[in-house]
Parts: C-alpha cells; sequence; structure tokens
C-alpha cells in the first residue's frame, strides 16, 4: 500500500501540473470569419471539457491518495511522522483529515470526537468557493476546495454518531454551567402573593 501512495502522490503532482499546463495554452484566432469563429469555440469547448477532466482526477487521486494513508495509520501507531508527511503533499489540512479518518475506520468514537474540532479549526480559515478554470480560476485552488468538499461529503456520514455525541456533551456542559450561575433564593410562595394580588383581583371583579 505504501507504494501504491508514494504512486499516488506522484500522479497528483503530475495532474497539477498538466493542469496548469492546460489551462496556460492560448488557442490561436485563425480569422474572424464565421468558419474560424466556430473552428475557435470548438477548440475552446474541446479545452474546457479537458480542464474539467483533469481537475476531476486531481480530487479523485487526492480523495484516494488520504483514504489509503488513513487505512495505513489505523493499522500502525508506529509511523505516525511519516503518514504526516506523506499527507502534506496532498494539501495543508490533510494530514488531519488522515487522522480523522484513521479513527473512523477504527471506529474509535473516542479520537473522531477528540480530533472534531481540531478539524473544525483547521478547516475555519479554509474555503470551499473558487472561481472556476472558465474564468481564470487558480488551478491548485480549484482542486483544493473540490478536495476539500469530496472529503467532507465522505467523512461526514461515519463521524455523524460522534459529532453528536459530542454536541450533546458540550451541551450537558453548558447547561450544567447555567445551572451553576443561577442563584439559589427561594421562589415567594403563592400565598405570599395574596395581599398583593387581591386588590387586582377585587378591582377585576367590579368590572
Amino acid at each position: 500500500m505504501r507504494h501504491w501512495i508514494e504512486q499516488a502522490i506522484r500522479n497528483h503532482r503530475r495532474l497539477l501540473e498538466l493542469l496548469e499546463a492546460v489551462r496556460r495554452y492560448r488557442i490561436p484566432m485563425a480569422g474572424t470569419d464565421p468558419d474560424a469563429l466556430m473552428q475557435y469555440d470548438r477548440q475552446r469547448l474541446v479545452k474546457d471539457a479537458l480542464l474539467e477532466r483533469i481537475a476531476t482526477a486531481c480530487v479523485d487521486v487526492s480523495s484516494v491518495g488520504q483514504t489509503m494513508l488513513a487505512a495505513l495509520a489505523s493499522r500502525s501507531n508506529d509511523h505516525d511522522r511519516e503518514i504526516e508527511e506523506l499527507a502534506d503533499a496532498f494539501g495543508d489540512e490533510a494530514s488531519m483529515m488522515v487522522r480523522v479518518i484513521a479513527a473512523v475506520l477504527r471506529g474509535d468514537n473516542s479520537q473522531v470526537t477528540q480530533l472534531w474540532p481540531a478539524l473544525l479549526e483547521t478547516l475555519a480559515g479554509k474555503s470551499l468557493l473558487y472561481v472556476p478554470l472558465s474564468k481564470e480560476g487558480n488551478t491548485r485552488q480549484i482542486v483544493a476546495a473540490r478536495c476539500r468538499q469530496c472529503q467532507m461529503q465522505d467523512l461526514l456520514p461515519g463521524c455523524h454518531a460522534a459529532v453528536c455525541g459530542w454536541k450533546r456533551a458540550s451541551s450537558l456542559r453548558r447547561r450544567a454551567a447555567w445551572n451553576a450561575t443561577i442563584p439559589s433564593d427561594p421562589v415567594p410562595s403563592p400565598s405570599s402573593m395574596n395581599c398583593s394580588r387581591s386588590g387586582t383581583d377585587r378591582w377585576s371583579r367590579t368590572w
């Protein structure tokens, strides 16, 4: 599996280079007559379709590479440092994502609960939106954003139970903190309030 991971990293790097090379390619204008304009539009559509396929391949390779790293990490705790270094090839947040996926694969809900706030903090400064390639968007930012979307879609179902437990625990802690701030003064009994309400009751009955 380690060989496959290293091959996935190389493929991901080469696909990013190919994506940037295709994006920089400028379609030449053969003229202004209708046939030349039709040929230009045809080549532009081919270029956009090629860019989309390369970007999709980058996202798929990154997702598969991180999943293989997580599978490797879930079976062994002896190469954490090396796994983190390999994960960095797929992005800044890939290392934390791999750790969470590894905990999900192990079925370790407590570890997922412990890592989830750190993952949210890591993703807080990252964008899930991007300028498309047809609008001259940055290729690496596009691939990174789409990788985050793909990983979150794959990760959330497995983390649902652990995250719900974490939210419930947080809610119980907030409730306990709120109860601790409530004063312990006794609540006045209804009998002690009769004197103040009797006048109002008599006034309301006269009407």
